[in-house]
């Protein structure tokens, strides 16, 4: 089955968020905060910090590992739309 053919989509948001205002006396602030977001539930079901040496793009692989996409609708900012990052999501079971 399709994703299209299913009658009520669920939906899975993977985004990044930057943590302004996140420091604390001398230690420095976090950078960004990758979060998968289920629409249904309204929880963050996963989460991943990405350090200040690299950027999200690698750090998005590891968290559909962490999830269960069979039948869930996943949507990612355009900064992931890479072939790696849809093969993870689809390897999990995400719809093509």
């Amino acid at each position: 089955m399709t994703a299209l053919e299913q009658g009520e989509w669920t939906g899975l948001a993977i985004d990044g968020k930057r943590l302004r205002g996140s420091e604390a006396g001398s230690e420095k602030a976090l950078d960004i905060l990758l979060n998968a977001f289920s629409h249904t539930l309204g929880i963050v079901l996963g989460q991943r910090l990405v350090g200040e040496k690299t950027n999200a793009i690698p750090e998005i692989l590891p968290l559909p590992e962490e999830l269960t996409l069979t039948g869930k609708v996943v949507t990612v900012e355009a900064l992931h739309t890479q072939a790696k990052t849809a093969q993870a999501i689809v390897k999990k079971g995400g719809p093509i």
